[in-house]
Parts: structure tokens; C-alpha cells; sequence
């Protein structure tokens, strides 16, 4: 070095022990020159690396980049000079002229600068807008260049020894730093490069242009802050996101490494070969999930009447785990961590030197104290460590704001990626696993699983890299303690230890809530999906109970799994001061002459209190991991579901001349539970079926025969066993229960496709939708609500006829299309739509249907008995020679008889006089549902069930409402209600006293060592150490007493009000009118259930536990600066007020954009539920693409706002970072300052005490105000609950001063006295003037056209609707007088639609629970189930899915009918009961009906007039009025009468 340099390397003498500092020429040339320059050199691998793996995406020349390289041109010519005047001065003077490192130094930075061109020139290449390197280069560079400037003019100058080239080099250096400094300047800014977004967005997002700079401190989102501060935001202010962060891109990524763990061996095929699964098709094919159902034990029932699995036997779940034993298990966390991996070490890296940042800064702290202890030592020694705290704070705070704004993003992203992954999985799942996985299942997945893996991903590196930091600042501890280091980290150990207990615990009780939450909102997604039909039975109270019992089972784990969590709160909190005292006892007992001096007691205090910080975290961060462990396991079980078998139908272009057959089975055996044997399970067996182009094909047989089946199988929804499927051309599907969409009606019928106005009217015209269309304001514009709310059930069934019209696809599958509408639009769809002369015709149409009218216009007729094709061919041959096929028909020959009316073969054979006589017989006939005709259809005063019109269904579902200011003090007060105004006030008392202590014990140990400093050592006994010890051991246990009250408190008043606004809310939407529920979308409310508890339950207690300990602790040790520096007030004032305006300035913005997320993620909800409702249809129509796109499109919206939520975060999390580090640098200023000017000399220990406390309050007050808005946010939910929880309510369910004898109604009598209603205040009335009477045990038959008036009927006699005016009697009572309860459980209803909830078929049949088994057996027997479920072993707790999915719609209505024949009510009302089943069981109930209920008043409402000809009277609506009342054969001989009109529409005369 010194043949280089020609002087010392360092010189200790000149360089540190000097009133004037100066380093060394050869110091200078090599370190603060070569240094940085080396960097650059070192990153050449990576750059190269980028450049090659990178694509090209433009190569313009902009005018900044072009004056950057204009610079490094300039500074190279410099330096060329600086080495022309250096050889010259060789050649003048000799080779000991000028030392050698003067030449070296120009020409590194000649080749650097020339480096430094060709980075730029990459840069320009990729179209990079701001180079990270070139930036920490160009700094180190000007603060290298700031110390060289001041050597070489004191050189210049003559205070320091100078070269013969100092004069020269002073003139080149003066041009070359400003130019540095320009370069550094010029780095701060971005290249404009406009044309590469043009590809993929219209609306980039700043931070895609920002500089490394901008995007380093945030300054990227100051734009939308403003704008959130000045007018409201809306979502066209949210940027798009970046091209690699959209859901596509990041499923794509997580798709890929997913698949790749299945490489080499195909994994999710073995599992299914072993449990006896067909392996056909593509996607996982795997094992259902581990059931989540608490009531589905070892034993499942496959509700086939037949079919069974014991509890002996393995079930699959137990074989594929046992194989899984054997073979890798797939990982979802690996996948993920093979797409992160990059920025997940960026972050570690950052994070570990946030961590590496604050061991210096605390070494600094430790300086400064000596500096303010020793007053002859150097001043200029103060401000240097002054100078280095502030940098050393500076990039402390970078390295902390980007390391988590990259962990939040990561996990943005990943929840981006696994949201489209699942909803790509749900679309494709098979039926099985669609019972295992109901919809409150992959709601929990998609919302509070989603979430726990995004809080991970903020935790993520606090895990691992705690341990790393404690061992490294027990090694820096050592240097000044020694060996005492050793008991604090053994005490930390220790803790540590037992707080890994603490956590398993908690884990397992975790994972017990997951699971009961898991049950409680698929229950209350059942309750509110049916709340109609609960509130007609007048269950609400029973299934109310029930979901407060799971809600009491979830509180009570979480209130275990909080109790652990606290005593390791606790622990953490007390963990550094009790390290801490270990460590100053053993340091005082080891020896004698040892003494706790200022130095020492607060750079350990500072060490231990910066891991606080962390292990305060520790168990926060060790819980996210535990529930985000669960939360992928639970993911890939779901991941790993079986799916529908994409490969078992193939498909055959139209284009193909090859064959004629637009549908073929070939030997087909197909199961909707392949998880047992395929002989056990079999739906379809032996199925061979060639459909040639064009057909027209019936499919008919009785309930349970497979119908339904055979076209699942045909569109791939079932499971194939055996066989071989085609289907020529394109699909459309037609589904029995109507599925509409939350959107526009023309958007529901177009379904994607391009509007066609031709093509739209004519399917608008053949399904009779044109007057329908009349009644609503916006047209076709109206907003349908969800599950088609403001349509009738009819109105529903033809929209999506419409959509299969509109389709013109080749091929279409009706699966009963007419049974929901009335015969006169029957036949118009059938003639318009269906048969030869419609518009389908030259179309393959499979056609599901009851109705054996429309047979002899089919060319093709396949009858169905136990799940085999018992014969097929035309109407007339199976007539002639099908055994079965008419042994069928005579089953139905009355109702043959009366619906034949409506073909034109048998018009001619029945007549008037037949029909008439067929009138006045008994006869048992097949209701139907719908509209009775277009005409009155369009004056329907509409509703849920008739439809709503005008404005109101426009708007039917407003968007939801959320504050755009700060949360008030109404939900603060709200919160404190619930938790207790109590036990409120005794945790913030715990809090207060606690911190007390804490500021008492540090004040004791600046009192203990500064009197240490003015004692002998010899002179302090062992007796006084072990007094001072003492004293701060008691303060410590204090600390920890009220810490853990308060802990305690904070869980225990959240556990608290968390019960108490659930149930709440619960019991008040249970008790909310129907009205409620038609304009507020199920999701919102399953939301609040959903993702509003879990907020409730899991964030808000977290939130608030570490605001509450962070903002008492930062307010201690601001107390502590006060105390110790008064002087320091002067600049504390303003920067809480500058604190003050920050948080307000990104409040405004922020909660405007929760309000955006909110708006933006019901969508996702919305859409979610209804994929999963419709998936089928979407399936079979080929339209899953479309819907993963749209999908994607809705996640990316959200995701938009999120990361404009986080950018905000981040901006925050560096405002405040900021001010709390220029509160510590004021405070190490006046510390070094004030030694010599302010009289602190010798006041280490307050010096000490004061840049302690303000390094500990830099660590955790951006804590606290991050904590304090993210509580503020979370406290939104709170809100929401509390709207909810103050939902309108129905009138009282009991009314004790008016409670009906308990045998009421006695004879079934009603009265109606001008009576009126409306369905919501502001409507116009939809019953008028209705006076009538109902006289015991008649049987009256209601019809009407749609909207007549005929379901609201109904709803006012249970009250669903109150009257408006007028009155309801039964047998004398006023209806409007007693409560609701004991009105609606003396009035049995049979629905349309029926009821099923997931459980046994014994709380299904009775949920009140008060029949016996035999009173159960006998009500099942008169439902013709007796049997069916008797040949299960487990009987009366057989297991029912969720809606009755293993049921046939003919079962569950049975089950309803068995539900009336347990109540025996005095009043029965069939509300198109038998709609959707065929006619041997439609005969079969209503023969049940006239039998068990003969001397009951029964209510029959019809469309259909064949349903009410037996009825003792006929009761005719038409515009919400009663047209007329009489028998029906009075009003069919009165020509000019409405029902003769309705007959004769009807063909029944």
C-alpha cells in the first residue's frame, strides 16, 4: 500500500485523535473512490443477467438520458485531464512526483463512467425508467465527493500537506462534484416512456413511471391522497394494475408451478385408482376434501335408498391419506413460494438490514453517551455520531417501509392468483365434491383463509429472523457486558421456549374455531338462503338457537386460543426488562468491582428493547403462520378435489360431414358418487342412445328415473364409468330451477354472446318475454336481482329459455322447461320455441319433461325406469308395443285425459260435454306453474313472486353505503357497549398503571447509574446492588401483572362483543320483513357473517392490543424526553401536530378507498355465488373461459384498490418513520450540544434515558398509527354489524296479552273484510278490497294470471305481508292482533319450491323436534318414503345435503308434504306444490291431501286449471281483486265468467 500511496493508509493521529480531521490521499483514492466504482464493476453478472433474460421492448433516445451519458462523457474527460497533468507531472518531476493511486483513481473512473453509459444504454434497451444501481452509485459517489472537496481545498489551502497536483486537482474536482451531484439529481427522476403502456392499459398507474426515489419513499401516491383529500374518490381515480400483478398473470404463474409438483408421477391419478375412482379426464382427480360438516362422522349415506357404506369400512378420505403417507403430498405453500421466492429474499434482505440498521444505531446511542461522559473529548466526535445516527435512521426507515410494503404486495398478489385459481377449480368441481364443499366453505376459503394468507405474508420474515437478530445483538451486547450477555439471551431462550408451547396450544384452538366457523356460516347461509320458508313454518327460533349454539362453540375455542395468546403477549412485552434484569445481575454478582454505569444500562436496555419490538411480534407473526398453514391446507384439499371429467364427452364440430349423429351413448354407466364401486353407485346404467341432427327427443319416466340424470351425463356433469359419449356442435342447457344472474335482463338472455337484434327479438317473441318487458321502466335495461328476485317464477324459466334461443346452438337440453308455466304459455313455448314448427327446429332438442301432452309431436320418445332406458322410439310405437312405456301412461290417464286437451291430435276427440262431465267427477289433476298469459303477465303489480316494476326494479339492489370520513364516536361507544362500559374502563386503568411502572423502572435506572457514577466502586456493597436490582424486579412484575390484565381485558370484552353482535344481528335479520331481504343481496348479509366476524373475532382484538401497548408505551417514553430534556417540548409540539395532519391527510383517502373496496369486492362475492349456483349451465354451454375472464377482470378491480390502499399505507408508514427519527436526531443533537453549552456534562444518565426512549419511541410509534388505521378500518365492520343489527323488524313472534288458545284455529274458518296491502311503504297496493269467506273444511282452489295476486294471497294469511288496510279472521280472531309465531305454526304450507338444510332427514322432517320416531316413520310412509330411507341403516339420521342435493326435486317435496302431515293444522295451503314432480306422484299427494287432510280448510293456488276442478269453490284473482267466488261448475257455465275464459285458454273445455 505504501509503494501505491507514498503515505499511511490510515492514520490514527491526523484522522480521529485531531481537532481537524482529514484522511489520508490514499484513504480517500481507494475507499470513497474506488469503493463505490467497485460496486458497479461487481453488479456487471447481474445486469448482464437482466439484460439477456429480459425482452427488448423500445430503444428510444430521451432527453434524459442522452444528458446523463452527455455527463458521464464530461466526467470522464475530466478525469482524462486529471491523468494528462499527472503524466505531465511524471514527466517533468520523475516517478515519485505524485503517488501512483492518483494515476489509478482517474482511470477507474474513467472505465466507470464508461460502465456507467453502458448501464444506461441497457436501461434505454428494456425500456427501464429509473436505474436502482446508478442511483446508490451516483449518492455514495457525492457523499464520498463531499469529504474529498473539503481535503482538497484545506490541501489547497495549506492546513494539510498537499501533492503537486492539489492545485489542478481543486480546479477538476470543482467542475467534477457539481456534475456528480447533477447526476444524482437527474437520477431522481424517470424516463417518459408513454407508448410501452399502450399494450395493456389506458390508466397506468404512477408508480409504474416513478423513479427508484419516488417509488422508495412513496411519493408515487400523493397524487390520489390529494385528490382524496379535495372531492370524493371514485373507482375511475384507481389505477390499473401492472401487467405482471393481474389475476391472470399470477394464476398463470402459481398454475404452473402447481401442476409441475405432479410432474414425474401423476400423483392425484394414483390416489385414484387406489380408492377405485376412474382416472379419465384432466385435472385433479382426487379424494373429496376432509369433511368440514361437525355432524358428518365416519359414517356417510348415499341417499339412494339402497346404497351404503358402514362405519367399519374405510372411507376414501381414510385410503387416499394412508396412500398419501406413501407418496410426496402436493404443496400450495410451495408453489407459492416458487412464484415469490425473488422479492421474498428482497424482503428478507431489507428486513435483515432494518435489523443490522438499528444494532448500529443503538452502538451510536452508546457513543454519544460516552461523548456527553468524557467533556474533553472532541466535540466534532459528537456531531459525527450526530450525523451517522441520522443516516443510519434514514436508511433504518427505508429498509422498514419497503421490506413490508413488498411483503403486503406479495401477498396482494398471491390472494390475487389463489382467488382466480379457486374460482377456476369451484366451476370445474365434480359433484361430489361439491358436498363436501358447500358454498359457506369456499366462502370462508375466498374471504378469511384469503386474508390470514395476506396478514402472513406482512409477518412472514418476523419468524425467523427475530432468533437472527437476538443472536447477533447478543453479540454486539457482549462487547460491552461480557459475559452477563449470556443470562439475558438465556432468558430469552427460555421464554421463547415456552412461548413455542404457548403456540401450539393456541394453534390447536385455532384451528377448532376454523372449524366451527366453518359450520356456523354454512348454517346461517342455509337460514337466509330459505328465511322465507322459515318464517312460513315459524322455525326462526329454532334455527336461530342452532347458530347460536355453533357461535358459542367457535367463541368458547377462540377465548381458550385468546387466553394462551395473551399469557404469550405478556410474555413478549416482559421479556426484554426481564432479560434485561438477568443481565444486570449477573454483570453486578460476577464482580465485585462491577458497576452499572449509563453506557452500559441503556445500550442493553436499547438492545433488549429493539427486540421487544420483534418478539412482541413473535406471536402474532407465529399465529398468522399457524392459520395461514391451515388456510393452504384447507386450500389444497379443495385444490385437490376431484373434478368434473372434461375428457368423458367427446366433441364433435358442427363443420364435421363425417357423421349425422348429433348425440350418442355407447354402452354408458355413470354415477353421481364414484367413490364407492361403480356397481354400488351406479345412476345410469347400460345406456346406448344415437340422436340424429335435428331430433326432437322426450325423455320422460317417473321421479328418480334419471331424467335429469341422462342429460348430466350427456353434458360430462356426472361421473363416467364406462361407455362412450358424443355430442355434435355447440350446446345450450336449460335447467328445471331457473338460474339468472344479478345483471340486466338483455344480459341474461345475450349471456355473452354479441347482441343481434333480430336474433334477440325473435327469441324475446317465441318466449313470450315482450309484455313482460312492458312493466318495467328501463325495458330489458331492469336489473334483475339475485336468484331473479323481481321476476315470477315462470318469467325466470322463459328468460332462460330465451337465453337457449338466443344461443343457436346446435344442440339444446330442456330439462323440464314447462313446468313452471302456465298451460296457454305452455303451448305457445311449445309451438313457438320446441316443437316442429318453432324456432328451434332444424336444432337437436333433448326434451325432459312430466308433461305427456306434448309426446306425439316428438320424434324420438325415451322412457326411463331405475336409471335404465326401458324403451324408446316414436309416441305411436311405444303405444302399440311399449309394455312399460303404457302402463306409465295409464298411471296418468286422468291427467293424460284433461292436458291432451292441448295438442291438436287429441283436440278432436274430446269434447265439451266430456269435459264437462270429467268436471264434475273427483278427479286428481297436475298443477303448474307461471303465467296464465303474455296480456296479464304485463299488469302484474309484481313482487318476489310475481315480479316488481317500475323504477324500483331498476334499482332493485342499491350499492351498500360505507363512510367516507373517519369512523365516529357512535362506533367507538357502540363497541364499548358491547364489550362493557366496565370492563372498557378497567383495561385502560390496567394500561395506564402498567406503563407507570414501566416509566418508573427506567426512571429508577437512571437514578441507579448516575449515582453509580459518582460512587467509588470499591465503595457500593453487593447488599445496595441487590436492593436496586430488587426494586426494578418489582417494578417488572408489576409491568407484568397489569399488562396481562389488560390483555386479558382487551379478549375478554372482544370475546364478548362478539357474541353479543352476532347474536344480535342474527335474531334481529331473523325477525327483518321479507321486503328486507328482496333489496339486500345475500351476499352482503353472508359477508357479515363471514368476513365482518372473522374481523370482529381475529383483527380488530389483534389491532387493538398492539394500538393499545404501542401508543401507551410511545406516550411513556415521550414523557421520559420531556422529563429529562424540557427543551426538547419546544420541537415535540410541532411534530405531533404535524403527526396530526398526516393522519388526516391520508384518512380522508383512506377510508374513501375501503369504501371502493367494498363496492369493488360485493361484485366478487356476488359473482362467486352465483357461478356456484349456475355452474352447470356454465359448464355445459362452454362459457367457463368467459367467466374466468370476467372473473379475473373483478379480481383485478378489487386488487387495483388494494394496492392503491397499500401504496397509501406505505406512504404513512414513511411520513411517520420520518418524524419520529428527527425526534431522536433533536434529541442526539441537544445531547451532544448541550455537553458543552446547556450544562449536561456529567448527566449521562439523563442523556442516556432520553436517546433511549427516543430510539424506542422511533421503533414503536409508526406501530401505533399504523395500528390506530388499520383498527379505524377494521372498526368499519363494526359499523356494518351495527347497521345490520339495527335491521327493521316484523311485528312481535308472541304477543302475550293476545296469545291464541293452544288449540286454535278450531275449525279453520277465514274471513276477509276489505282487506289491503302493499309489499314496501311508497308501492302501490297488490291486494284490494278482498272481502270473502273461507268456511271450514272447504277446499278452495285461487287461480289467476301471473301478478294476479294468487302467492301475496298467501303471504297475508302468515302474515309475510301486513295489511295496509282491512282484516284477516280465523275462526274469529283478528289475524293482525297475535303474534307471528303463534299465527304461522298453526297454518301448514307446502311451497313450489321446497326446503332441505344439511343434517338429518329427522330434523328435516321435524326441526322443532317434538314427534316421536313412529309419528315420524308414519308421516314419511303417507309420503311414499318409508321405504327409500328404511333400507338405510342409519334411518331417521340419514344425512341430507345441503339444499336436498342427493334428493330428486320429486323427494324433497315429499319431505315437505310429510312435514304437513306431522303439523296437522287446521289450515293447509299448496302453493303449486306438485309443479315439478311427475304425474303418479302429483295423483299420489293430491289423493294424500283430500285423505289426511278431508277435514282440514285447504288452499290450493294453481295456474293450472285442471289442479283446482275437485275444489269445493274456485276463488279467481285478476289485478289483485276477487274477480269471482263460486264452484266450478257454476263459473264454467257462465260464459262471460274469468275462469271460463281461463278454462277454455287452459284447453279444459
Amino acid at each position: 500500500m505504501s509503494e501505491i500511496c507514498k503515505e499511511p493508509f490510515w492514520n490514527v493521529s491526523t484522522s480521529w485523535d485531531s481537532d481537524h480531521p482529514d484522511f489520508s490521499n490514499c484513504f480517500e483514492q481507494i475507499v470513497l473512490i474506488c469503493l463505490p466504482c467497485a460496486i458497479l464493476w461487481l453488479m456487471i453478472p447481474l445486469q448482464a443477467y437482466s439484460f439477456l433474460t429480459d425482452s427488448p421492448r423500445l430503444g428510444r433516445w430521451t432527453t434524459l438520458t442522452i444528458a446523463k451519458m452527455a455527463l458521464c462523457i464530461v466526467l470522464a474527460v475530466l478525469q482524462l485531464m486529471d491523468l494528462g497533468y499527472a503524466a505531465q507531472l511524471l514527466v517533468h518531476f520523475g516517478g515519485g512526483a505524485i503517488p501512483t493511486i492518483n494515476i489509478i483513481g482517474p482511470l477507474v473512473q474513467i472505465f466507470t463512467f464508461l460502465l456507467a453509459m453502458v448501464y444506461l444504454d441497457f436501461d434505454r434497451r428494456k425500456g427501464r425508467l429509473s436505474s436502482p444501481l446508478l442511483f446508490v452509485f451516483w449518492l455514495l459517489l457525492f457523499i464520498s465527493g463531499i469529504i474529498i472537496l473539503r481535503s482538497k481545498v484545506l490541501r489547497s489551502l495549506g492546513y494539510e500537506a498537499r501533492n503537486r497536483d492539489d492545485i489542478f486537482g481543486l480546479f477538476t474536482y470543482e467542475l467534477w462534484f457539481p456534475i456528480v451531484l447533477v447526476q444524482l439529481i437527474l437520477s431522481c427522476f424517470a424516463d417518459d416512456y408513454p407508448e410501452r403502456f399502450e399494450n395493456w392499459t389506458k390508466n397506468p398507474s404512477p408508480e409504474s413511471s416513478a423513479s427508484f426515489l419516488n417509488k422508495l419513499c412513496a411519493f408515487w401516491v400523493v397524487d390520489l391522497l390529494r385528490q382524496g383529500w379535495q372531492r370524493t374518490l371514485t373507482t375511475e381515480d384507481i389505477w390499473d394494475l401492472m401487467h405482471d400483478e393481474r389475476a391472470e398473470s399470477v394464476e398463470k404463474k402459481l398454475a404452473e408451478k402447481w401442476s409441475k409438483q405432479f410432474a414425474g408421477q401423476d400423483f392425484l391419478e394414483d390416489v385414484a385408482t387406489t380408492t377405485g375412482q376412474s382416472s379419465a379426464g384432466q385435472g385433479p382427480k382426487r379424494r373429496p376434501a376432509a369433511r368440514n360438516d361437525e355432524e358428518e362422522d365416519d359414517e356417510e349415506q348415499l341417499i339412494d335408498g339402497r346404497r351404503h357404506r358402514s362405519r367399519a369400512q374405510p372411507s376414501e378420505e381414510e385410503l387416499a391419506t394412508s396412500r398419501l403417507r406413501k407418496v410426496k403430498k402436493p404443496s400450495l405453500a410451495k408453489a407459492i413460494y416458487s412464484v415469490v421466492w425473488p422479492k421474498f429474499w428482497t424482503s428478507a434482505l431489507l428486513k435483515f438490514l432494518y435489523d443490522m440498521f438499528t444494532v448500529l444505531i443503538i452502538v451510536l446511542i452508546g457513543n454519544i453517551i460516552s461523548f456527553t461522559a468524557h467533556p474533553r473529548m472532541h466535540s466534532w466526535k459528537g456531531y459525527v455520531y450526530t450525523v451517522f445516527l441520522l443516516m443510519a435512521v434514514i436508511l433504518q426507515t427505508l429498509c422498514f417501509v419497503n421490506s413490508n410494503f413488498t411483503n403486503i404486495r406479495l401477498g396482494m398478489n398471491i390472494r390475487a392468483g389463489l382467488s382466480a385459481m379457486l374460482y377456476r377449480k369451484v366451476l370445474n368441481l365434480s359433484n361430489t365434491s361439491r358436498r363436501h364443499f358447500a358454498v359457506g366453505n369456499v366462502t370462508t376459503m375466498l374471504t378469511a383463509d384469503m386474508q390470514r394468507i395476506t396478514d402472513f405474508f406482512y409477518f412472514q420474515h418476523y419468524v425467523w429472523i427475530t432468533p437472527v437478530s437476538v443472536v447477533i445483538m447478543s453479540t454486539v451486547l457482549w462487547t460491552y457486558i461480557g459475559v452477563a450477555s449470556i443470562a439475558g439471551l438465556g432468558t430469552i431462550i427460555v421464554v421463547n421456549a415456552f412461548q413455542l408451547v404457548l403456540v401450539g396450544r393456541s394453534r390447536a384452538y385455532e384451528a377448532s374455531a376454523m372449524k366451527n366457523k366453518d359450520i356456523r356460516v354454512r348454517t346461517v347461509n342455509e337460514i337466509f338462503n330459505e328465511i322465507k320458508i322459515l318464517k312460513m313454518y315459524a322455525w326462526e327460533k329454532q334455527f336461530e338457537e342452532g347458530a347460536v349454539a355453533m357461535r358459542h362453540d367457535e367463541l368458547r375455542s377462540l377465548n381458550k386460543a385468546g387466553i394462551f395468546f395473551n399469557v404469550n403477549l405478556a410474555l413478549s412485552f416482559i421479556t426484554p426488562p426481564l432479560a434485561a434484569l438477568a443481565t444486570y445481575a449477573t454483570y453486578l454478582f460476577i464482580d465485585r468491582d462491577n458497576v452499572l454505569l449509563p453506557r452500559t444500562a441503556f445500550v442493553t436496555l436499547l438492545f433488549l428493547f429493539s427486540l421487544r419490538h420483534s418478539l412482541y411480534l413473535l406471536p402474532m407473526a407465529a399465529s398468522l403462520t399457524v392459520q395461514a398453514k391451515l388456510a393452504t391446507e384447507r386450500m389444497t384439499a379443495f385444490l385437490l378435489a376431484r373434478e368434473l371429467q372434461t375428457s368423458s364427452v367427446e366433441h364433435i364440430a358442427q363443420s364435421d360431414t363425417l357423421t349425422r349423429t348429433a348425440v350418442s351413448i355407447v354402452n354408458g354407466n355413470f354415477s353421481w358418487h364414484p367413490r364407492f364401486s361403480a356397481a354400488q353407485s351406479l345412476t345410469l346404467k347400460s345406456i346406448s342412445l344415437t340422436v340424429g341432427q335435428g331430433s326432437l327427443v322426450a325423455i320422460v319416466g317417473a321421479v328418480g328415473s334419471g331424467k335429469s340424470s341422462l342429460l348430466a351425463a350427456m353434458l360430462g356433469l356426472m361421473e363416467k364409468v364406462s361407455g362412450h359419449v358424443t355430442v355434435k356442435g355447440s350446446i345450450a342447457y336449460v335447467t328445471q330451477q331457473a338460474w339468472i344472474q344479478n345483471m340486466t335482463l338483455r344480459d341474461n338472455i345475450l349471456f355473452g354472446k354479441p347482441f343481434n337484434e333480430q336474433r334477440y327479438l325473435t327469441a324475446l317473441e317465441a318466449c313470450a318475454l315482450k309484455r313482460d318487458l312492458e312493466i318495467l321502466t328501463d325495458g330489458d335495461q331492469t336489473e334483475i336481482g339475485e336468484k331473479g328476485i323481481n321476476l315470477s317464477g315462470g318469467q325466470k324459466l322463459r328468460v332462460t329459455l330465451a337465453r337457449a334461443v338466443y344461443a343457436d346452438a346446435d344442440v339444446v337440453m330442456l330439462d323440464d322447461p314447462l313446468a313452471a308455466v302456465d298451460a296457454h304459455v305452455g303451448r305457445h313455448i311449445f309451438e313457438n320455441v320446441i316443437g316442429p314448427n318453432g324456432v328451434l327446429q332444424g336444432k337437436t332438442r333433448l326434451f325432459v319433461t312430466n308433461a305427456i301432452n306434448w309426446l306425439p309431436q316428438c320424434e324420438v320418445v325415451v322412457y326411463l325406469e331405475q336409471g335404465r332406458i326401458s324403451e324408446m322410439g316414436s309416441y305411436e310405437e311405444l303405444v302399440e308395443r311399449g309394455q312399460r312405456f303404457n302402463d306409465y301412461l295409464r298411471q296418468c290417464e286422468v291427467d293424460v285425459e284433461a292436458e291432451m286437451a292441448d295438442s291438436d291430435i287429441s283436440h278432436k276427440a274430446l269434447s265439451l260435454d266430456k269435459e264437462l262431465q270429467a268436471l264434475r267427477r273427483t278427479v286428481s289433476q297436475r298443477p303448474a306453474d307461471g303465467g296464465f298469459s303474455q296480456s296479464f303477465e304485463a299488469a302484474a303489480p309484481t313482487r318476489a313472486t310475481d315480479g316488481l316494476q317500475g323504477r324500483e326494479a331498476a334499482r332493485l339492489i342499491g350499492l351498500e353505503k360505507l363512510p367516507d370520513s373517519g369512523i365516529g364516536w357512535r362506533v367507538y361507544r357502540s363497541l364499548a357497549k358491547d364489550m362493557s362500559y366496565v370492563m372498557v374502563a378497567t383495561l385502560l386503568l390496567t394500561y395506564i398503571l402498567g406503563s407507570a411502572f414501566f416509566l418508573a423502572s427506567n426512571i429508577w435506572v437512571a437514578q441507579w447509574t448516575s449515582l453509580n457514577m459518582t460512587m467509588d466502586n470499591g465503595s457500593i456493597d453487593q447488599g445496595y446492588k441487590a436492593y436496586q436490582a430488587g426494586i426494578y424486579a418489582l417494578f417488572i412484575l408489576l409491568q407484568l401483572i397489569f399488562i396481562s390484565m389488560a390483555l386479558w381485558g382487551v379478549s375478554y370484552g372482544f370475546v364478548k362483543a362478539g357474541g353479543t353482535l352476532h347474536n344480535g344481528m342474527l335474531h334481529r335479520l331473523m325477525r327483518a320483513p321479507m321486503s328486507y331481504f328482496d333489496t339486500t343481496p345475500l351476499g352482503r348479509i353472508l359477508n357479515r357473517f363471514s368476513k365482518d366476524i372473522d374481523t370482529l373475532d381475529i383483527a380488530l382484538p389483534g389491532y387493538m392490543r398492539y394500538f393499545l401497548n404501542a401508543i401507551f408505551l410511545s406516550a411513556t417514553f415521550v414523557l421520559l424526553i420531556v422529563i429529562e430534556m424540557p427543551l426538547v417540548t419546544a420541537f415535540i409540539i410541532p411534530l405531533f401536530v404535524a403527526v396530526y395532519f398526516v393522519k388526516r391527510f391520508y384518512q380522508a383517502s383512506a377510508m374513501q378507498l375501503k369504501r371502493l373496496d367494498a363496492i369493488t369486492r360485493a361484485p366478487l362475492v356476488s359473482s362467486l355465488q352465483q357461478s356456484i349456483a349456475g355452474s352447470s349451465i356454465i359448464v355445459a354451454t362452454g362459457q367457463t373461459g368467459r367467466f374466468i375472464t370476467d372473473n379475473h377482470r373483478k379480481v383485478d378491480n378489487l386488487t387495483s384498490v388494494i394496492h392503491s390502499s397499500n401504496g397509501a399505507l406505505q406512504w404513512l408508514s414513511f411520513s411517520n418513520h420520518v418524524i419520529a427519527d428527527v425526534l431522536t436526531v433533536i434529541v442526539a443533537f441537544f445531547s451532544v450540544f448541550g455537553r458543552d453549552n446547556l450544562a449536561f456534562s456529567g448527566q449521562s444518565a439523563a442523556v442516556g434515558l432520553s436517546l433511549m426512549a427516543s430510539v424506542a419511541f422511533t421503533l414503536l410509534f409508526p406501530w401505533a398509527m399504523q395500528n390506530l388505521c388499520d383498527m379505524e378500518h377494521a372498526l368499519l365492520s363494526i359499523q356494518r354489524l351495527r347497521d345490520y343489527a339495527d335491521a327493521p323488524v316484523e311485528a312481535p313472534a308472541i304477543i302475550a296479552d293476545y296469545r291464541p288458545p293452544s288449540k286454535w284455529p278450531y275449525f279453520g274458518n277465514i274471513a276477509f273484510t276489505d282487506y289491503e296491502t302493499r309489499y314496501r311503504p311508497g308501492m302501490d297496493l297488490v291486494l284490494q278490497a278482498i272481502t270473502g269467506t273461507i268456511h271450514s273444511g272447504e277446499k278452495i282452489g285461487v287461480v289467476g294470471r301471473t301478478g294476479s295476486g294468487k302467492s301475496t294471497l298467501t303471504l297475508a294469511l302468515l302474515r309475510i305481508v301486513e295489511p295496509a288496510g282491512g282484516s284477516i279472521f280465523i275462526d274469529g280472531t283478528d289475524i293482525s292482533k297475535i303474534g307471528l309465531r303463534d299465527l304461522r305454526s298453526r297454518i301448514t304450507i307446502i311451497p313450489q319450491e321446497a326446503a332441505l338444510f344439511s343434517g338429518t332427514l329427522r330434523m328435516n322432517v321435524d326441526p322443532m323436534d317434538r314427534a316421536t320416531d313412529e309419528e315420524i316413520w308414519s308421516a314419511l310412509d303417507s309420503s311414499r318414503l318409508k321405504l327409500y330411507f328404511q333400507s338405510s341403516p342409519s334411518g331417521l339420521n340419514t344425512r341430507i345435503s345441503e339444499g336436498g342435493a342427493n334428493l330428486s326435486v320429486g323427494q324433497r317435496q315429499l319431505i315437505c308434504l310429510a312435514r304437513a302431515l306431522l303439523r296437522r293444522s287446521k289450515i293447509l295451503i299448496l302453493d303449486e306444490a306438485t309443479a315439478a314432480i311427475d304425474f303418479e306422484t302429483d295423483k299420489y299427494v293430491q289423493e294424500v291431501v283430500r285423505k289426511e287432510f278431508a277435514d282440514c280448510t285447504v288452499i290450493t293456488i294453481a295456474h293450472r286449471i285442471n289442479t283446482i276442478m275437485d275444489s269445493t269453490r274456485v276463488l279467481v284473482m285478476d289485478a289483485g281483486r276477487i274477480r269471482e267466488f263460486d264452484t266450478p261448475a257454476n263459473l264454467i257455465e257462465q260464459p262471460d265468467s274469468l275462469f271460463h275464459k281461463l278454462a277454455k285458454d287452459a284447453g279444459a273445455i
